[in-house]
């Protein structure tokens, strides 16, 4: 996710960036970000990426039309809750 907030609707996107803005913080400038909070709600957002059953037009568009993408540094054997096999069609 390139060190970007996935906002779970267009009014989170927008009351993340106020407040990253009243603290004075930018993600894109410095990466990762100094103030705990900023980082911390940046990381936990990008679990929203494994929630199937998650739909916003804003965000993600209609479940039937969407991808899902996840890029990240290491996924042990430990962290994977479930495997399901894809088959396209």
């Amino acid at each position: 996710l390139n060190y970007f907030y996935l906002p779970s609707s267009e009014r989170d996107d927008q009351g993340f960036q106020r407040e990253l803005t009243r603290r004075g913080l930018c993600p894109y400038k410095t990466k990762p970000l100094s103030d705990p909070f900023g980082h911390r709600e940046i990381v936990k957002s990008w679990d929203r990426i494994f929630d199937l059953g998650w739909e916003d037009e804003y965000i993600s568009g209609r479940n039937n039309v969407k991808s899902i993408q996840a890029t990240f540094w290491e996924l042990r054997a430990d962290q994977v809750l479930e495997a399901r096999q894809f088959v396209a069609r």
